[in-house]
């Protein structure tokens, strides 16, 4: 089959929002300039009844935005079963990419069980210290072996969120 009838590959980022931060100015940058002839982009979000800030761009250059159930703990059995449906109601990703990590353990577990690649991707260096933190900081362990491929956005953040397996990770610096 010739590159020109071929589907592009479909990558599913997730994100909490997709309004204007950092890491969602990461993505979209990396989107705008991506050959969507052979890579297309669709992100998942937390679920909110007004539309995001990047969505409209989003649905412009190909990409679909769909909303899940935010995580709050304790619907961590529904969530997982939320995402497991999902996943196995769109087999076109082959990749997964965790941007939001508090819930990427439960997401990229359900990926990995769909048979999909799992990427976490570690955007800070850092937390508060706050029992809010300390129970991110312990969601966000399991990644280091959850995900088939490990990125970050520098050395430090990857040490942050990988510990022992950050020399494994891959650093992606954005100018």
């Amino acid at each position: 089959m010739s590159q020109e009838t071929s589907k592009p590959l479909r990558i599913l980022h997730v994100f909490a929002s997709l309004d204007r931060g950092g890491a969602e100015g990461m993505a979209m940058s990396l989107y705008r300039n991506i050959d969507k002839t052979k890579i297309q982009f669709d992100f998942v979000v937390n679920n909110r009844d007004k539309p995001y800030a990047h969505e409209e761009e989003i649905k412009a250059l190909g990409g679909r935005v769909f909303r899940m159930p935010a995580f709050k703990g304790p619907n961590v059995l529904r969530y997982y079963k939320a995402w497991d449906s999902f996943l196995k109601a769109h087999p076109e990703w082959g990749i997964i990419h965790a941007h939001h990590t508090t819930p990427a353990f439960i997401y990229l577990a359900a990926a990995r069980n769909n048979g999909r690649i799992a990427i976490a991707h570690s955007h800070i260096a850092g937390y508060e210290k706050n029992i809010k933190s300390l129970i991110k900081i312990a969601t966000r362990y399991p990644l280091r072996y959850i995900a088939n491929h490990l990125v970050s956005c520098s050395k430090t953040a990857a040490q942050w969120m990988f510990g022992k397996k950050s020399s494994q990770t891959t650093v992606i610096k954005m100018l």
